[in-house]
């Protein structure tokens, strides 16, 4: 029997105030929502299917190295993939292929799908929105039962030079496939200095996915094999958060990824946050307004915090709650300020700072990108988290980014990848978000007979550890808030 082991079996949610306490006048409190979800390893068939497309570019650009290496991590997924989960592959260059259609990975299909996979070759253009949307229609004309877990993963190492090439075409032409329902993301994969990493990383947001920059060929397998082991451990799907406040508390502002929805004169917040993987923290900012306080020593419970997903494990939909307790106090000689809160600070900062950088860096103004980037390292750094996991991750990325400011080309591709990840607190390969389970799945890769053994196609013997976090999305809009506020946290 294969095994399932979760610590456990729901994502938590907790809630972290800016002061321990606060004072009797009416102020301006600051709360961290964080979901934490548990260390999640699942074997065989107990855990949930997945659906795969991949699209591969197969331009003369890609020739030698880099689509080698694509087709070895591909063999590599058809590999490791079970008879409950289905793939299919595109290729495309001047014209659209569908080598593979979606089809479940059993014993004989393995075999099909490596034959097919080792004889891609190179061929001319870059159709990239023609191999797109041919990967999303596989998707959407899904027949049976739709897999639990699913993905477009989108390669190229160039610039769409035929079919619709312009960024907003592609993103309504996504739009009007997903149709209001998105029951699949759509991950991309930029290889080198040569591609959008604009388009690639809007229609990474679009498709709720991640965007993942590859600088080096030899990172290839590593960066996709995480993208997979992340898939394979989701937890959580469909994830909303609601705040509604209580005791006349109202929400100055909610700090997130996405759109916030504000009803009932402020009074309640509801958030959209996609899907939570093995491992895998989520944090929501929000600013609410207190009113003065009736009693000189008191707590109250100034709002309550819903968290509703589809339990990915349990097979079922999920929801907790919280609630938000303040203290309030005349004395206020004794409060101490929270960090968890102040590291948010920090990454909200980051990426509105990766935001203008992004800006200046595509004026050709690098010197100025790198004031940017410069005068944000030494803000964090001398904040009061600055000690934390994760702000020494991001200062840490910032270091890298500011040695890459020199060319306008790669510097653009880092600061997408670095906006991706920290707004969705997920990793592209940069130092932040890493978990215990992220490598695993890159160590079998390394490990496997298929790099040595072109041949060999039986299952490989070896526990599957799928826990594996991933990352993602969008220069503009990445980081939403309340339009009503016009202050940072």
């Amino acid at each position: 029997m294969a095994e399932l082991i979760p610590l456990q079996n729901s994502i938590n949610v907790n809630t972290f105030s800016d002061c321990t306490y606060y004072g009797l006048e009416s102020c301006l409190c600051s709360i961290d929502i964080k979901l934490t979800a548990p260390l999640y390893e699942a074997n065989g068939e107990l855990r949930s299917p997945i659906d795969l497309v991949a699209v591969i570019d197969r331009s003369g650009s890609m020739s030698g190295e880099k689509l080698n290496l694509v087709i070895k991590v591909l063999r590599f997924v058809a590999k490791h993939l079970k008879s409950v989960d289905r793939l299919a592959i595109v290729t495309y260059d001047d014209n659209i292929h569908e080598l593979v259609s979606l089809a479940y990975v059993t014993q004989t299909n393995r075999i099909q799908f490596d034959a097919k996979i080792s004889n891609i070759c190179s061929g001319g253009s870059t159709n990239l929105s023609g191999g797109l949307i041919k990967g999303m229609n596989i998707m959407n004309r899904r027949e049976m039962k739709k897999a639990d877990v699913a993905s477009v993963l989108l390669f190229t190492d160039g610039l769409a030079n035929c079919g619709i090439t312009n960024t907003n075409d592609i993103l309504t032409a996504m739009q009007n496939i997903f149709a209001g329902k998105k029951d699949f993301t759509v991950n991309t994969f930029g290889f080198g200095s040569d591609h959008n990493a604009y388009m690639l990383e809007e229609i990474s947001r679009v498709g709720n996915g991640l965007y993942y920059f590859i600088q080096k060929t030899e990172q290839i397998p590593e960066i996709f094999t995480n993208c997979l082991g992340g898939l394979l451990s989701t937890v959580g799907q469909d994830i909303s958060i609601s705040i509604e406040t209580s005791n006349g508390a109202t929400i100055k502002a909610i700090f997130s990824k996405e759109n916030p929805s504000l009803s009932n004169g402020n009074k309640k917040g509801v958030v959209g946050m996609g899907d939570l993987q093995s491992e895998e923290e989520r944090d929501i900012l929000v600013e609410l307004n207190l009113p003065t306080a009736k009693n000189t020593t008191s707590s109250y419970t100034y709002a309550n915090v819903t968290l509703e997903y589809f339990n990915v494990i349990k097979k079922y939909n999920d929801h907790h709650q919280r609630e938000v307790v303040i203290e309030r106090q005349s004395d206020l000689s004794t409060q101490k300020l929270s960090l968890e809160v102040d590291e948010q600070r920090n990454r909200i900062q980051t990426i509105d700072s990766l935001k203008r950088a992004a800006v200046l860096v595509n004026e050709g103004k690098l010197d100025d990108a790198y004031k940017e980037i410069a005068s944000l390292k030494k803000s964090i750094r001398s904040s009061r988290s600055n000690f934390t996991r994760l702000v020494t991750s991001l200062d840490d990325d910032l270091d890298t980014l500011l040695k890459s400011l020199t060319s306008k080309d790669l510097s653009s591709s880092i600061i997408a990848s670095l906006t991706s990840s920290h707004a969705e607190q997920r990793s592209t390969m940069t130092l932040s978000y890493r978990t215990s389970r992220r490598e695993s799945i890159h160590v079998e890769f390394e490990n496997s007979q298929i790099i040595s053994s072109p041949g060999a196609l039986s299952e490989i013997p070896v526990r599957l550890a799928t826990s594996i976090p991933v990352s993602y999305p969008a220069l503009n809009g990445i980081l939403r808030r309340n339009p009503k506020s016009t202050n940072e946290p």
